[in-house]
């Protein structure tokens, strides 16, 4: 209870203090969408440089990827194999409808249904 009392106090201190005194520099928000390259990378006209989004969309697909793998790789205890299933479809059915088929024409989901059966 204690911890919780000091974490509100905090909190409300850091609310109560003005913008300013926590600001570092100028803020300009028309900077805010400018990608900076951290590792410039040319071949010819394109530029494939990497840069924060790219490095997000990097650790994204990581974690997708190691989420993936543990879910339904790792060998749990016998009665966790039917959530681990229901984990993993229901991992599959949110990338199918709310990715896959808003993106894609009905056309390329009818096609994609079709041959995996």
């Amino acid at each position: 209870m204690r911890r919780l009392t000091l974490l509100l106090g905090a909190l409300a201190l850091a609310f109560a203090l003005p913008q300013a005194a926590l600001a570092r520099g100028k803020f300009d928000p028309s900077e805010e969408f400018n990608q900076h390259p951290w590792l410039p990378i040319h071949l010819g006209p394109l530029d494939l440089s990497i840069t924060k989004a790219v490095a997000y969309l990097w650790l994204g697909a990581l974690l997708t990827i190691a989420l993936g793998l543990l879910v339904m790789r790792v060998k749990f205890t016998g009665k966790s194999v039917g959530r681990r299933e229901a984990i993993g479809e229901t991992i599959y059915e949110i990338a199918q409808v709310q990715v896959a088929e808003q993106g894609l024409p009905t056309k390329g989901i009818k096609r994609s249904r079709t041959s995996r059966r």
